[in-house]
């Protein structure tokens, strides 16, 4: 793929796993869009290789095209949108329910349900009641465990504090954000770029290929979040047009000003701002041993949550296996077909 192509085809996701469960942001994503087609069907039914091919088709004709995908199955596409069309293709069901506020005006259901046998899958009911109740259960003791490690990671962040320069960490801010410069107005947008998700913590480069100058910020300790905070209050400030992206306990983990085509990740790299600046040493040591002590615990509860999540990747595509046999795939393509030709000229 060439870099044209890499800045033109971006990838997000759609919501994340967090600690406070499930965050979907749809609503956000498909705000201003002319039409939205929502996809209704089960698990294996075709819903992410129809708006595969869709995309396709967009951009066989020269659209840009922005790719959402699924927070827990970083393989499967959740939603699409079509910038230069006003059109955008999500899935509509659970746990990303998309309701229609304008009905037929904007939005239209598509019914993936017309393509199954509904008789096969009324006999593999108490099957596919089991399998679900057991995959939901396995996301319901994820978000648990997160909901702790937050605790923790609040616990952390309390202890951190007391090290913290935060004078010095403001100043040091406020010269970076004055070489990004003004807007005309400022608005924080969900863009998700990293997933806690069923095959470990995922992350896209959407946010390095779309902007020229990226800064990575070095963090050793845990302090980024409190970076971060000061980037998008001076955000505010200058009016700057904000993407922001969270980990799964809530805290920033990525900013991009596109406007600007300036990006802040946290990582390493050419250009960095380092957290050990704003740490005074001889604090530090005094909470050393109890900052380990949470760091663990933190990490491992994320461990128990990821292993969660793998179990419930088990019992997705055991479903999914179960709605597979149950469709009629050739019909399915006969209504993509017409339906591509019908959207995409």
């Amino acid at each position: 793929m060439s870099d044209s192509e890499a800045v033109r085809t971006k990838k997000y996701f759609i919501g994340a796993n967090t600690s406070r469960g499930f965050i979907n942001y749809g609503d956000e994503v498909f705000a201003n869009l002319k039409k939205l087609y929502v996809i209704k069907g089960g698990p294996g039914t075709g819903k992410s290789t129809f708006m595969k091919k869709i995309a396709r088709r967009a951009e066989e004709k020269g659209c840009d095209v922005e790719y959402y995908y699924c927070s827990s199955d970083p393989s499967s596409l959740d939603g699409i949108v079509i910038p230069t069309l006003g059109i955008g293709v999500t899935d509509g069901t659970p746990p990303h329910i998309f309701e229609a506020r304008y009905p037929g005006a904007k939005e239209e259901y598509l019914n993936l349900g017309e393509f199954w046998n509904g008789d096969f899958l009324s006999l593999c009911r108490d099957r596919i009641e089991e399998i679900s109740a057991n995959k939901g259960g396995c996301f319901s003791t994820a978000y648990k465990y997160l909901s702790v490690a937050e605790s923790v990671r609040a616990e952390k962040e309390r202890t951190l504090i007391t090290c913290y320069e935060k004078e010095k960490a403001e100043k040091a801010i406020s010269r970076f954000m004055k070489t990004v410069g003004v807007g005309e107005k400022y608005d924080l947008i969900p863009r998700q770029i990293s997933a806690f998700s069923m095959n470990g913590e995922t992350e896209f480069d959407t946010y390095n290929k779309e902007c020229e100058r990226v800064t990575y910020i070095r963090d050793k300790r845990g302090i980024s979040s409190f970076i971060f905070d000061e980037i998008i209050k001076k955000a505010a400030e200058q009016k700057l047009k904000t993407h922001v992206s969270r980990d799964c306990l809530g805290r920033v983990n990525a900013v991009a000003f596109p406007e600007k085509s300036v990006t802040v990740l946290l990582g390493d790299g050419e250009k960095v701002i380092n957290c050990e600046r704003f740490i005074a040493n001889e604090k530090l040591s005094e909470v050393r041993k109890k900052l380990r002590f949470l760091t663990a615990i933190e990490n491992e509860l994320k461990d128990c949550a990821l292993a969660e999540l793998q179990m419930a990747k088990e019992h997705h595509f055991t479903l999914e296996d179960i709605y597979k046999e149950a469709m009629d795939f050739r019909s399915l393509e006969k209504m993509e077909k017409a339906f591509i030709s019908k959207i995409i000229k």
